[in-house]
């Protein structure tokens, strides 16, 4: 604390607190996942996909998860893990509604729009007089 008073840093504290908090988690062997669904998940659901992450993470790992509703991803689930090891780092799963429908509009638009018009170009020849 009095390196960061010192160097007129105290607003990071808080950052310092988190990076090592995550540090510690990653020492005793602890994964961390938020789960994002467009309705709150069943205490059924929340077990399975606390199950699932488990075993993903291996034998003697233990995992704390946090459900977040966002009725913007209209279904499915977007799962985010941190695995913190040597360094703090996440994976991403997005399997929500929203992004399946983008994909979908994406390779609807591919298909339907005319194809780029294509340069010609004619061969130049040179001719020596």
């Amino acid at each position: 604390m009095i390196t960061l008073a010192g160097n007129a840093r105290l607003d990071e504290a808080v950052k310092v607190v988190e990076a090592y908090s995550q540090l510690m988690k990653a020492k005793r062997g602890e994964v961390d996942a938020v789960i994002t669904s467009a309705k709150p998940l069943s205490k059924a659901q929340t077990d399975a996909i606390a199950a699932a992450l488990k075993a993903e993470a291996g034998k003697g790992k233990s995992v704390s998860l946090t459900s977040i509703v966002n009725p913007d991803i209209l279904g499915g689930l977007q799962v985010r893990r941190y695995h913190t090891r040597f360094a703090i780092a996440f994976n991403f799963t997005n399997c929500s509604l929203t992004i399946i429908t983008h994909r979908c509009q994406s390779e609807i638009s591919s298909l339907t729009s005319p194809p780029p018009e294509r340069s010609r170009t004619l061969p130049v020849s040179s001719t020596s007089k």
